[in-house]
């Protein structure tokens, strides 16, 4: 399975340390240049599994209300026909599912990864994502997420 990833999830993984699920889950993740500028800003050293490409743009303008490493992250997934597109931002999900793609967002990656045994308990991993990196997880959806994993709040 192929995901390409666009900044913000994979920072997030970075972030709390837990980007090794990545590789674990899924097969190849791909990030467009655009990303890896963007990620080398806040993370000086990448993972090494981490493969980038060049995004071949076309004619197509991006929506002004989508970040360069957002679009690159949408083109990319379409050229390379990717199983998933790692995104959390709405626009960029919406735009994403509107031609087509597969998304997942962080909070599904760490459902996937207690799913797959990967993690002991996501509930720890949650409050860590939303303390240490700042990501924004609405108490309803956290309720849904441990539930869904037979967690409780």
């Amino acid at each position: 399975m192929i995901v390409v990833s666009d900044t913000s999830g994979l920072s997030v993984l970075i972030t709390v340390g837990r980007e090794d699920l990545l590789p674990k889950l899924f097969q190849k993740v791909i990030i467009p240049e655009a990303v890896r500028r963007e990620l080398e800003s806040y993370h000086p050293k990448l993972p090494e599994w981490l493969e980038c490409r060049e995004v071949a743009k076309g004619k197509e303008k991006s929506p002004g209300h989508l970040g360069e490493g957002e679009w690159e992250a949408i083109l990319l997934a379409e050229q390379t026909r990717a199983d998933l597109l790692l995104m959390d931002e709405k626009p960029g999900r919406r735009i994403a599912e509107g031609r087509g793609l597969q998304v997942i967002g962080v909070l599904g990656v760490l459902v996937q990864a207690k799913r797959q045994g990967l993690i002991p308990e996501l509930k720890p991993l949650l409050q860590e994502v939303v303390s240490a990196a700042g990501f924004f997880l609405s108490p309803a959806l956290m309720q849904v997420a441990l539930s869904s994993v037979n967690e409780k709040q």
